[in-house]
């Protein structure tokens, strides 16, 4: 995966606090109000090939949604969201 991330625009990388790698129950990416890629337990690492622009991340941990505005340049964009979990009181 590591070999292949600098061939693709957006990559996320999902972890908790602590550092653990973590797999959200569903991730959205939407532009607009248009969801553009769902996927179903999603991570720890997603690699996604899309022009550059402007995007929102949904990633739904423990039932609950998290959002997060990501710009894509030319040159890609690197994404590491830290995902409350169960034990991290938040």
């Amino acid at each position: 995966m590591k070999q292949a991330a600098g061939r693709y625009p957006l990559r996320v990388v999902f972890s908790v606090p602590g550092g653990n790698y973590a797999v959200p129950q569903e991730f959205t990416l939407m532009q607009g109000t248009q969801a553009m890629v769902k996927i179903p337990s999603a991570g720890p690492w997603l690699l996604i090939d899309l022009p550059p622009g402007a995007y929102t991340l949904q990633a739904r941990v423990e039932d609950r949604v998290f959002e997060r505005a990501v710009t894509v340049n030319r040159r890609g964009n690197t994404v590491h969201w830290v995902v409350p979990d169960g034990n991290s009181g938040t």
